[in-house]
């Protein structure tokens, strides 16, 4: 059984996570923004749709 995330292995994995989404392309964000229902996201730039994407805890 795998123990248990510290506070510090949470930080770290959030950090990742966060990073992905700096390297994916606009087409790719919006995927992500459609399978999230994110409204308005065809005018989105790619800023907007990482900051609403990880609004959404995407």
């Amino acid at each position: 059984m795998p123990k248990a995330w510290s506070k510090k292995d949470e930080r770290q994995y959030e950090h990742h996570k966060d990073s992905e989404l700096d390297t994916r392309t606009v087409a790719e964000l919006r995927n992500r923004a459609r399978t999230l229902r994110i409204p308005g996201r065809s005018r989105m730039a790619r800023r907007q749709l990482i900051a609403a994407i990880r609004r959404q805890g995407g």
